[in-house]
């Protein structure tokens, strides 16, 4: 084999071996680029009101039946309990507690599993800003229930405070959402109000 021969070979092999290279290198950086878009996961309503006796503001994961009875009570006394199947379900329960006022809202947007690691439940709360309201007591809640998950669950609370007039008291055309505060939250705590 003459010398010729013998550097055509290693230029082909040279440029076999970078194509591969910038091959994998182009498929790891796609891939990389390719984040797992969180999986939303359903849930069902079990009660979602202005009104109640819950004093609390709190965001709470409840599985087993004894909690739920004790946080139900605490909540809606004269009601019954809803009977809930612990073994395949969880309930999450989220509280404003007492607000001297009506125009107060609370509610679960949307549960994600992100990266199939965590569970996000995505909260809105709501309070009154430049707007009439009643003056009436009242206690916001929303409580679900969803498949039961064996992953942490964190809450990510957004605040809100809603108004119907501007500044110099001119109606709007529709309520205007002010963004005043956002939370990571653990269970069973809840964040500052707005």
């Amino acid at each position: 084999m003459n010398v010729g021969q013998m550097l055509s070979k290693y230029l082909i092999a040279a440029v076999l071996l970078v194509t591969i290279c910038l091959g994998a290198l182009v498929f790891y950086e796609w891939q990389g680029g390719q984040t797992a878009q969180p999986l939303e996961l359903s849930f069902e309503n079990i009660s979602h009101k202005a009104y109640g006796r819950y004093n609390n503001h709190e965001y709470l994961v409840i599985e087993n039946s004894e909690e739920w009875e004790r946080i139900w009570s605490l909540a809606m006394r004269e009601w019954s309990l809803p009977e809930i199947d612990f073994s395949t379900h969880t309930v999450i329960a989220v509280f404003m507690g007492g607000q001297s006022s009506g125009g107060h809202w609370i509610s679960i947007e949307r549960i994600t599993n992100v990266e199939n690691e965590i569970i996000i439940v995505n909260v809105k709360e709501i309070y009154p800003g430049r707007m009439m309201v009643t003056m009436a007591l009242t206690y916001p809640r929303h409580i679900i229930k969803i498949e039961r998950v064996q992953k942490p669950i964190v809450f990510e609370v957004r605040q809100f405070k809603a108004h119907a007039h501007d500044k110099n008291l001119n109606p709007y055309d529709e309520i205007m959402y002010e963004l005043v505060g956002e939370h990571h939250v653990e269970a069973g705590s809840g964040p500052p109000g707005p």
